[in-house]
């Protein structure tokens, strides 16, 4: 059974999801799990620090996803197969 590789937005490169800026105002990521399969499919939150839900979506056929950049401090998480979580805090994601 696969399970959600680590997660990591560019510069930080590192299996998992890899990420960065598109421009300064949307964040984009591509992703894949343990065994080397996208995540596609994969329901994606965006959270800010008060936990309030400010964008939701589901990664794409390539693996890919994108977001409006949040314009305060916040996280992402990426809910895989069988309930496999991975958060990811906006501060390792570099413009």
């Amino acid at each position: 059974m696969a399970t959600l590789a680590g997660v990591t937005f560019t510069p930080a490169q590192a299996a998992g999801i890899n990420g960065g800026w598109q421009g300064a105002k949307e964040v984009s990521c591509q992703g894949a799990f343990s065994d080397g399969k996208n995540l596609h499919g994969a329901n994606v939150r965006v959270l800010t620090y008060k936990d309030v839900v400010v964008w939701t979506g589901k990664v794409d056929a390539n693996g890919q996803v994108a977001f409006p950049r949040p314009k305060e401090k916040f996280y992402v998480q990426f809910l895989g197969a069988d309930n496999h979580m991975v958060e990811v805090d906006h501060a390792v994601i570099k413009p």
